[in-house]
């Protein structure tokens, strides 16, 4: 009787959320070396994304080699940056937003603690998503 209790909840996986429409969302980006905080706008209506990071961003850093702030527009099925300090803006990369329903197909990892949350992990590879009661706490790829 214990093994059947067990084996569904060691089975259990919750269900996928689909993202609204549209939305935007505060975030903290933090490596070993460094952190700051952005905001990520979303609406899938117009099949945009756009993702502020702050002044001494990872981001801004590493692939647009500047300290000041930096932001990334997806539209469509393009990547688009532009850094502040500079005035460029910059085609980058062929990828556009997530569909809303991105998660759908993903690997559900487990529960983890993330920020002193009991979150879900998700894996749709390159992406990990982590989130508690249907809101986005981390995302890595």
């Amino acid at each position: 009787l214990l093994l059947a209790m067990a084996a569904p909840a060691a089975a259990y996986a919750p269900p996928t959320h689909i993202w609204p429409l549209s939305f935007s969302q505060r975030f903290y980006c933090g490596t070993t070396e460094q952190s700051s905080y952005g905001t990520m706008y979303y609406d899938w209506t117009q099949r945009a994304q756009r993702v502020e990071h702050a002044q001494y961003s990872y981001e801004c850093q590493h692939f647009y080699s500047t300290n000041g702030p930096c932001t990334l527009y997806f539209l469509n099925s393009s990547l688009y940056a532009y850094v502040e300090d500079t005035g460029v803006c910059c085609h980058d990369i062929d990828v556009g937003p997530l569909s809303p329903d991105w998660l759908v197909n993903a690997t559900f990892i487990g529960t983890t603690r993330t920020d002193g949350l009991g979150c879900n992990q998700w894996q749709s590879d390159p992406h990990n998503y982590w989130e508690h009661s249907g809101v986005p706490v981390l995302f890595s790829f």
